[in-house]
């Protein structure tokens, strides 16, 4: 099976998941920390989209790693 990456909203925020025999979160990007917004924007969309963003670098590294 090939490991897999995926974002998966929780209570709080959102987790960044590796997916291979087992689940292991590889990070935590928490609703309520946005330093961006300061609680003038939606902390959760960026919380989201920071997650995101760390999935694909993640994929990224996977991809680049089974082309070798």
């Amino acid at each position: 099976m090939a490991a897999s990456v995926r974002v998966e909203q929780i209570d709080d925020g959102y987790d960044v998941v590796l997916q291979d025999d087992d689940e292991l979160v590889l990070a935590h990007y928490d609703a309520g920390d946005c330093d961006v917004c300061a609680g003038r924007h939606d902390s959760d969309q960026h919380a989201r989209q920071d997650a995101e963003r760390y999935a694909a670098q993640v994929r990224r590294l996977l991809h680049t790693a089974r082309g070798r």
